[in-house]
């Protein structure tokens, strides 16, 4: 199992990592996606890969607008830091998780009422 102290996390899983945010990556789309990083401060290592648009991956930590994530879906590194905007654009948005069939999106529907 690899872990998250290799790229400037505090070294073990969250417990609540299930229920931490998802984002989709929404820039970088004429540059081939987004820039990783393998610590939170700008000056850190560039990965070699960039994480590539419509991406989405689950949050590990947040720091202003620097995002450790891990990758759930998508084409990039498994795991590092990238801005959530630069300037004024916007690189990453928040979504939410894909309801699964074991859990039903909506409200449980009722037996239709006999007729007497």
């Amino acid at each position: 199992a690899r872990r998250l102290g290799r790229l400037g996390g505090h070294g073990r899983r969250p417990r609540a990592m299930a229920r931490q945010p998802l984002w989709e990556v929404v820039g970088g789309v004429d540059k081939g996606g987004i820039v990783v990083r393998a610590g939170r401060e700008l000056t850190s290592a560039l990965l070699p890969r960039k994480l590539a648009t419509s991406a989405r991956v689950r949050q590990v930590a947040r720091v202003g607008d620097r995002l450790h994530y891990q990758l759930v879906d998508g084409d990039g590194p498994q795991e590092g830091w990238v801005s959530v905007k630069l300037k004024d654009k916007v690189l990453l948005e928040p979504r939410e998780p894909v309801a699964t069939a074991a859990a039903p999106a909506g409200p449980r529907a009722r037996p239709a009422a006999r007729p007497v």
